[in-house]
């Protein structure tokens, strides 16, 4: 009998412990199914209902929640609905956050889901920081990344002593998060830290640190960042000569102007977007005769210089330019004459554009974009400013050509549409598929 009594409760245990994990899965498949008919219910857009949807979820808030409404920011429609919840759980929510990003993914649901996540993050404001830089204590090299990343976005400055710490992080894709938000902060305190990282034996890191020193604008920088000119690395020094162009100290002309002969076009097109930046007339002559060089991306950045520098001299030569230069590039010379201004300059670029009817060209874009007829693209830009037209402008934005890409792109921050019509298209840069939904002939 005590044989018996014995085996009985040995399968008595076993039969408990069997079903402690089916209970648990049942558990979590009701509260599954309860969390997602709730999203389900705020995206139904029956007002009320969605508001009583919200506050449930808010008040639920806990970790499986927070997930069902992370896999639903992955359609681009559920974005207004959802990410309001997120907000307002708050800090509670930024640990799951910080888990989800895109990795190497191509899916165009997994980006969206990125993007609302941390747009959500960004929202959040000060009460997600002291979370967020936890996060940059994760054992977990990516979840330290994307809190490097999102306290860059958070205007915070609580945020710069993390940061600065953080340059030291033992994973590199860390290291190079934290120097791009220290960037994006622009606090003065980061800059001792990143001129000392200007030493960094890694070539990328050097140049994301330029970047950043660039961005924060302060003129401690010029001179390591004018040594930095002749760095071993091409890559190194076109974003030192990126970074003097942003600072703006006139103590860079003299070696940006020397950088106009460096023998990588990188280089060579970097200190002449930087020349132009600075404004200082000694380029002039310089970038005149950068118009000549054998590389078209040095070209293109030596007439945007001018046309940025302006003068009789600069006028004359984009002119002469106009009439010898390839048609990229003549494109580019156009919109740096009318940059400039005046009679002159204007009557440059009508007879350019001479027997082009801007009528014909705004009915056939998608013709004159698969062609690539340079000439008609650039008179698509002059249509665009000219009408106004905001329909115009977001079938040039997703036209696939890059010329027109960026020129509307200028266009439409000039007349802030992207927080209205067009409000995921700041964010595209990022996507891998950028460019490939060319407009069909």
């Amino acid at each position: 009998m005590k044989a018996f009594n014995k085996r009985k409760k040995i399968l008595l245990t076993l039969a408990f412990l069997a079903v402690i994990p089916i209970a648990a899965f049942a558990w979590f498949a009701i509260e599954v199914r309860s969390a997602d008919a709730l999203i389900e219910t705020l995206l139904s857009g029956d007002e009320v209902a969605s508001k009583a949807a919200h506050d449930k979820l808010v008040e639920k808030k806990g970790s499986l929640v927070i997930s069902r409404l992370i896999m639903a920011l992955g359609d681009e429609g559920h974005h207004k609905a959802v990410m309001p919840v997120l907000i307002e759980i708050g800090a509670d929510a930024v640990p799951r956050l910080l888990e989800c990003g895109p990795g190497w993914s191509k899916d165009h649901s997994t980006w969206l889901r990125w993007w609302g996540v941390r747009d959500s993050l960004r929202s959040m404001g000060a009460v997600a920081v002291p979370a967020l830089v936890r996060g940059l204590g994760s054992r977990h090299e990516w979840i330290r990344g994307q809190a490097a990343v999102v306290l860059g976005m958070s205007e915070d400055e609580r945020a710069v002593e993390p940061l600065i710490k953080a340059l030291g992080d033992e994973g590199s894709g860390v290291r190079y998060k934290a120097v791009g938000a220290l960037g994006a902060l622009g606090d003065e305190r980061a800059v001792e830290p990143l001129i000392a990282a200007l030493g960094d034996p890694e070539r990328y890191f050097r140049s994301a640190v330029a970047s950043a020193l660039g961005e924060i604008g302060d003129e401690r920088a010029v001179e390591p960042l004018i040594k930095m000119l002749v760095d071993k690395e091409s890559d190194s020094r076109s974003d030192a000569a990126s970074a003097l162009g942003e600072i703006g100290d006139e103590r860079a002309v003299g070696p940006l102007i020397t950088a106009l002969g460096d023998e990588e076009r990188d280089v060579r097109a970097a200190a002449a977007v930087a020349l132009g930046e600075l404004g200082d007339e000694r380029a002039v002559e310089p970038l005149i005769r950068a118009l000549g060089d054998k590389e078209r991306d040095v070209r293109y950045s030596a007439a945007w210089a001018l046309g940025e520098l302006g003068g009789q001299r600069a006028v004359a030569a984009l002119i002469k330019a106009l009439e010898t230069s390839d048609k990229e590039v003549t494109a580019v010379i156009c919109g740096a004459l009318l940059s400039v201004g005046g009679e002159e300059a204007h009557k440059a670029v009508e007879a350019y554009l001479d027997g082009v009817d801007l009528s014909y060209v705004m009915e056939n874009y998608a013709r004159i974009i698969a062609e690539g007829d340079f000439r008609c693209e650039f008179a698509l830009l002059v249509a665009l400013e000219e009408s106004s037209s905001m329909e115009l402008a977001r079938h040039l934005f997703y036209s696939g050509n890059g010329l027109l890409m960026v020129g509307a792109r200028n266009w439409i921050h000039r007349t802030e549409g992207f927080s209205e019509d067009f409000p995921f298209a700041e964010r595209r840069a990022s996507h891998p598929k950028w460019g490939e939904d060319r407009i069909e002939k």
